[in-house]
């Protein structure tokens, strides 16, 4: 089969490259329109008055092989439906075809069909081989390319592997020195908390031994705290006694001022009734209190029935 590319361009009306009569098999291509999955191409010779439908395929559409007969031009018309009932002719192929001189009726004798015959089979042996050959050739190029291909890959994957690689190296070396640093600082880190650790061992004593100081000077000043409280308690008691006597003296000051009020009041009456009576008798309390207040020169004491006596001489 013999497909023949058909080009519109801009147009509705393509012409193909020249077909010769009896080259049965020829295939229409259509190369620059979009046609749908299906569709009509109606066949004539130059001069007929009826075409033959052929059903077209998005592939193309098989020439008819009776309008390479006689020689004739061919003629084709694409035609589309717009639905069932309704359609038009939209592009025109036209087709030229060369004559061919007919074939002789005269029928070859049996040795010249055997030659021939022999020398078709050849051919197409030779053409089987070539193509077979051909094919052989695509498949090993197609190999080699597949070969290249995958070897391209490989190699671009290698590439990248020993990057990917040289970059874990790399990461890693920045690691191990991250790490060695690291651990510098730990040690440092190390060294200084041990050095703070004795230095707060040192601490930890000189507290516990202030602690003990203050705990001894804290029970010192408890017991001096527990004697002031003593002392406290006797001088509050020192200080009641003393309020006590002292209420104690200011009573016996006021029974005493009173005693004395009394006597002065009795003894100036006294006097004054040994004055003008030359004696008097009376009851006296305080016989000692009597004398301080009277002259003892002027007066005189004897008791009687009444009581005691006081006569002014």
């Amino acid at each position: 089969m013999r497909v023949i590319s058909v080009y519109f361009g801009t147009g509705r009306t393509a012409k193909t490259q020249r077909l010769t009569r009896l080259d049965y098999g020829q295939y229409l291509r259509f190369e620059d329109i979009e046609l749908p999955g299906s569709y009509e191409v109606h066949f004539c010779n130059e001069g007929d008055t009826e075409s033959k439908t052929q059903l077209g395929t998005p592939d193309g559409v098989l020439i008819p092989d009776e309008y390479l007969v006689d020689g004739r031009k061919i003629f084709a018309w694409i035609y589309l439906h717009a639905d069932y009932d309704d359609g038009e002719s939209a592009y025109k192929i036209i087709i030229p075809v060369d004559e061919h001189p007919d074939v002789s009726d005269e029928e070859p004798t049996p040795e010249e069909q055997s030659i021939i015959t022999q020398t078709i089979a050849a051919l197409n042996a030779a053409v089987r081989r070539a193509e077979a050959a051909r094919d052989g050739a695509e498949s090993a190029e197609e190999a080699a390319e597949t070969a290249e291909e995958i070897a391209v890959n490989s190699a671009a994957a290698a590439a990248e592997s020993a990057h990917a690689a040289a970059d874990s190296a790399h990461a890693a070396a920045d690691s191990a020195r991250a790490a060695a640093h690291h651990s510098q600082a730990a040690l440092a880190s190390a060294q200084a908390s041990d050095r703070s650790a004795q230095a707060s061992s040192g601490s930890a004593e000189v507290s516990a031994e202030s602690a003990e100081a203050a705990a001894r000077s804290a029970a010192a000043a408890a017991g001096s705290a527990d004697a002031a409280h003593e002392y406290e308690l006797d001088a509050r008691d020192d200080a009641a006694a003393a309020a006590g006597s002292a209420r104690e003296a200011k009573r016996s000051e006021l029974a005493a001022a009173g005693s004395e009020e009394r006597a002065a009041a009795s003894a100036e009456a006294a006097e004054a009734s040994v004055k003008a009576g030359g004696y008097i008798t009376a009851e006296l309390e305080d016989e000692a209190l009597v004398m301080e207040l009277v002259n003892m020169d002027e007066v005189t004491f004897y008791e009687e029935d009444e009581g005691l006596v006081m006569e002014y001489v």
